[in-house]
């Protein structure tokens, strides 16, 4: 991608090309492409993985989500049981961590931390 990862732009001293359009791009569509994994396809895939680094932002700063790695299909409102904690610990809900439980909502805290990094 033209932009390469949003972890790169942010800490890459571009920050000030940030305006307020912009970041509410970005977050949208990370927010588009969460929603579509967890809703709107047949099986909901959780992503476990959620963060600046694994979005890519094209030459008109469209994110897109990437690396899908650790993903998983699960069914729908349903949890899966791991034996490891996988993903970034600081993205990593803090239950997850404690209980080995991944579910859509590990992907939702991810955002979230995402989100603060682009506000911050």
């Amino acid at each position: 991608m033209s932009n390469e990862s949003l972890d790169n732009f942010l800490s890459g001293g571009r920050r000030g090309e940030f305006d307020w359009k912009r970041r509410y791009t970005i977050v949208s569509d990370i927010a588009s492409v969460i929603l579509y994994l967890h809703e709107l396809w047949g099986q909901c895939v959780v992503q476990k993985d959620v963060k600046s680094s694994n979005v890519m932002l094209d030459s008109e700063f469209n994110a897109k989500l990437g690396d899908f790695g650790l993903a998983r299909l699960v069914k729908h409102n349903q949890w899966s049981q791991t034996t490891t904690i996988a993903g970034t610990l600081r993205y990593v809900a803090p239950e997850c961590a404690v209980t080995g439980i991944s579910s859509s909502e590990l992907d939702v805290f991810s955002f979230g931390a995402v989100v603060l990094e682009i506000d911050h």
